[in-house]
């Protein structure tokens, strides 16, 4: 039975897979977006959407840049998104930039593959960054690069792969149920 409720979840909810060369759909890894359907007009959608961007935002005229009713464009900061561990307990905690920019259709909101960049600047001496694919550098040099993809496309930090994934996956989850309630319309 738990298979059963796993799969009618996943059938159910939109997702991104993290690949190499960034976020795909996973119902269909040509598509770089992910669309959920959800009623209401293209404005009414544009509008609860952003209602919702709002209260979740600290300062969100510093977050959000908008064209109503097509497009909302968010440039977030999250603390401490990717953690690696080691031994149980923290040895880097990157701290990631990201990009996601949400468009709109009548009875359907669209999520464009998100982009971000991590660095961790508390661990040591060095800047460490963690780049979706290329080379790590080892130490060597002004600040420390690690990996998430190597140039060949092998996963080398699973952690990593999975912590932007539910991430990113839990943005659309959450923004959809904001949506849903309509937050910051009932008051």
């Amino acid at each position: 039975m738990g298979l059963l409720v796993m799969a009618s979840v996943s059938a159910i909810a939109q997702s991104f897979t993290l690949t190499p060369n960034g976020f795909v759909s996973s119902d269909d890894e040509t598509k770089n977006y992910v669309v959920v359907d959800i009623q209401g007009t293209q404005q009414e959608l544009y509008k609860k959407v952003r209602a919702y961007l709002v209260s979740i935002y600290r300062s969100p005229k510093d977050v959000l840049s908008e064209s109503e009713p097509d497009v909302i464009t968010i440039n977030g900061i999250e603390s401490d998104a990717v953690q690696k561990k080691a031994l149980g307990m923290a040895a880097a905690s990157y701290d990631m930039n990201y990009t996601i920019s949400i468009r709109f259709k009548d009875g359907r909101i669209r999520f464009d593959a998100p982009t971000f960049t991590l660095a961790d600047y508390k661990s040591g001496s060095k800047t460490i960054r963690l780049l979706l694919q290329g080379k790590s550098n080892g130490g060597f040099g002004s600040e420390v690069i690690n990996v998430i993809y190597n140039k060949k496309g092998e996963l080398k930090a699973k952690y990593a792969k999975e912590a932007l994934e539910k991430f990113f996956n839990n943005y659309i989850i959450d923004l959809k149920k904001g949506v849903e309630n309509n937050v910051g319309d009932d008051w």
